[in-house]
């Protein structure tokens, strides 16, 4: 697709004969995979199972009511959403984290925003959206400097007059908002990342079309509200789950294939933030379970008085976790009541088993909850840790799973039942 904005006439040049073989091959691998796609999705939903209100839920049900649709037609409309509802978002991330732990100042203020937004929760909600206002800036900020599609390809609707120049009807024109949004004849230092200059007291251009990362008009992006919302989402969750660290030696360089991207990628390291670490659930996790493993090793502990502030902690880290227990079973309660869409796991089992009995009671629940917590996700993460540890010290063993996985799984992502029983290397290991 850039090739043939760059130069229509590509596709006759001989020496670029062998680069379309590839390119038709893509576009073939691609479409066969969109079909696919749909094709399950239809499935799933003419045998009634339970599947995600997503935008491909939209496109399917349309398709089914309108007779003229055809499936050349969804799978367009598929990938028009795919390309650029995914790839431009991804773009905007990226050079939106790359100018973030560039000015830790930034960083900063937006973690403050996002903890006064959130307090301890940590999902954001639809509500939380309209409150991460430095947020909001710092991300229209990276959209100004690195506008994901750098360049917008019209065609003019009659004759007009540009620079002096008159450019007839028909003629296809590019504008960059790229050299727009960079330019000092609009915008004041735009070599600098800065997010308050869209503040209320900012300067942000007073003409219309001196910042258009979604473009103008009748033909603007129609999913810019939804591409926010997902970077905001992202942004604030990764920022506050995770330190990252930027790697020397990246230019800040971006190349244009499509869309803008940076030349280097944006290259860090990843580490579990300090301030989640913080948390009092995790250590109440492990105070519990070291309360467990002390009353195991000696039954009498408990009346040794040099134990004594020891069983205070264990005993507070319990009472958090039965008031954590509580709240969550209480909140899917009240989903459940209000006819909310819940997942179908283990922690609705349990409360759509103490609906049908009248003698469960909170407690009741709450001793469930724990005692699945502890015994199924401590004992395997614990697992999943020494596998991990030891798979990744014998380099051969690493070679045989994935070319075991990659048999069983081919080009598929997600792993269903029945592959479970044909991934032999990995269930030794």
């Amino acid at each position: 697709m850039q090739a043939n904005l760059q130069n229509p006439f590509w596709m006759f040049q001989i020496s670029s004969f062998p680069f379309q073989n590839s390119v038709v091959e893509a576009i073939r691998y691609l479409r066969y995979f969109a079909k696919n796609v749909i094709e399950e999705r239809s499935l799933a939903l003419h045998n009634g199972d339970e599947t995600p209100n997503d935008i491909l839920q939209h496109i399917v049900k349309e398709a089914q009511e309108n007779s003229e649709i055809e499936m050349d037609d969804l799978v367009d409309n598929f990938f028009t959403i795919f390309i650029a509802g995914q790839e431009t978002t991804s773009s905007q991330l990226s050079f939106t984290l790359y100018e973030i732990l560039r000015h830790p100042r930034i960083e900063e203020r937006i973690l403050k925003e996002v903890d006064e937004v959130l307090g301890h929760r940590e999902a954001v909600e639809y509500e939380d959206l309209g409150q991460l206002q430095y947020l909001d800036q710092t991300l229209k900020e990276a959209l100004r400097k690195y506008p994901p599609v750098a360049t917008a390809h019209r065609i003019l609707q009659k004759e007009d007059i540009f620079g002096g120049y008159k450019i007839p009807a028909k003629t296809p024109v590019g504008v960059s908002c790229f050299n727009i949004h960079n330019s000092p004849e609009f915008w004041e230092s735009p070599e600098d990342f800065d997010p308050d200059r869209f503040s209320t007291s900012g300067k942000v251009p007073t003409m219309h079309c001196a910042y258009f990362p979604f473009f103008l008009g009748p033909r603007t992006c129609i999913g810019k509200t939804l591409a926010q919302f997902e970077a905001k989402v992202v942004i604030s969750r990764v920022l506050r789950e995770f330190k990252f660290e930027i790697l020397p030696g990246q230019t800040g360089q971006v190349k244009e294939k499509m869309l803008l991207r940076p030349q280097d990628g944006v290259i860090c390291t990843l580490t579990q933030s300090i301030r989640n670490s913080d948390s009092p659930f995790p250590s109440a996790v492990s105070k519990t379970l070291e309360g467990m493993q002390a009353n195991t090793q000696n039954p009498f502990w408990m009346f040794q008085i040099s134990a004594f502030p020891f069983q205070n902690s264990v005993i507070e880290a319990i009472k958090y976790l039965r008031y954590f227990a509580k709240n969550v079973i209480e909140e899917r309660v009240l989903a459940l009541r209000n006819g909310e869409r819940t997942p179908n796991d283990i922690l609705q089992h349990i409360i759509k088993q103490a609906q049908e009995n009248s003698e469960f009671e909170m407690d009741d629940l709450v001793d469930n909850f724990l005692t699945i917590f502890t015994a199924g996700q401590e004992t395997t993460l614990s697992q999943l840790s020494f596998t991990l540890y030891e798979v990744l010290n014998n380099p051969r063993i690493e070679e045989r799973i994935l070319k075991d996985v990659d048999e069983v799984l081919g080009h598929r992502e997600a792993v269903e039942y029945e592959d479970l029983g044909q991934l032999h290397t990995l269930t030794r290991h």
